[in-house]
């Protein structure tokens, strides 16, 4: 998957773009990188986008028809346990705000 998936990046997909999946509204692949624990993909996602792509990628969140509730990674990773997903966005986020003050 992980190889297929960093063609598709390479040819220009958006892996911020939204699909509809079982009751919910807006989901991405890089939600779904970040809910099986894909931290090589993640990082390679945010590698490969430019800053304002990453915000939107970061920030991204699905409705879950059910309740409503809108979820972003912080929460897909809390619940799938997924601590080296949130570690490489962390470490992504970082050089974002050090880039930016230097």
């Amino acid at each position: 998957m992980r190889k297929i998936a960093k063609l598709l990046i390479d040819e220009g997909a958006n892996p911020s773009s939204k699909y509809d999946w079982h009751g919910i509204d807006g989901y991405t692949p890089f939600l779904l990188a970040c809910e099986i624990n894909e931290a090589e993909l993640v990082s390679y996602i945010l590698d490969n986008a430019t800053e304002y792509s990453k915000y939107d990628i970061i920030n991204t969140a699905y409705r879950d028809r059910r309740d409503g509730q809108a979820v972003g990674y912080e929460k897909i990773c809390k619940h799938f346990k997924a601590d080296n997903v949130l570690e490489v966005i962390d470490r992504h986020s970082t050089l974002e705000i050090s880039d930016s003050i230097s």
